[in-house]
């Protein structure tokens, strides 16, 4: 993974911000297989302040050959709350294609997902994350501890799910840009 810092705002006080950008490689067994990438950055929907978050997945030419993969998922997280607002996922994993939108009512605590015309509405708890900005969610809370466990609520394919985070050990993480003091989770 290669992380480009963003330029967080002043007083936010979050430990990524508009411009970020996580690149990654996608191997088995040291045989790339394509890349992925998780770009960050501000922008407005429907009048409120929102950190877009865009995911994409591509397996490379040869990958593609047998199995191609073209994953593409953007996050709408409520800048002040950090609560989920949108998800929009568009997937082509071989023949199988997928595409849903869920869009959060984080005041009424529900979900409306729209997938092939078909429109549901779940219940959501509070403040709940996608499966997208759980990741930016868990990011911003101080740093885990050895033994503890911290659960968040995660609304994902037409369900609710208490993601438990557990912090395993202490490890020094040895990376092509530097040695990091790190903390493993499970």
């Amino acid at each position: 993974v290669v992380a480009a810092p963003g330029a967080v705002s002043a007083g936010d006080g979050l430990p990524f911000g508009n411009g970020e950008r996580l690149l990654y490689e996608i191997s088995w067994y040291n045989v790339v297989g394509g890349t992925a990438s998780l770009d960050l950055e501000e922008a407005e929907y429907g009048g409120t302040s929102v950190f877009r978050v865009l995911s994409v997945a591509k397996s490379n030419n040869f990958i593609s050959l047998f199995f191609p993969v073209e994953d593409r998922v953007e996050s709408l997280i409520d800048r002040e709350t950090l609560a989920a607002v949108r998800l929009d996922v568009k997937q082509r994993q071989g023949k199988r294609r997928r595409a849903r939108v869920t869009e959060f009512d984080q005041i009424q605590h529900t979900a409306t997902v729209v997938k092939n015309g078909e429109r549901r509405v779940f219940s959501i708890p509070p403040d709940v994350q996608d499966s997208l900005s759980v990741l930016y969610y868990f990011r911003s809370l101080p740093n885990i501890q050895v033994g503890e466990t911290i659960t968040i609520d995660v609304h994902e394919s037409n369900k609710n799910w208490r993601l438990g985070i557990v912090g395993l050990n202490r490890e020094r993480v040895k990376t092509k840009v530097g040695e990091f003091d790190t903390i493993r989770t499970r």
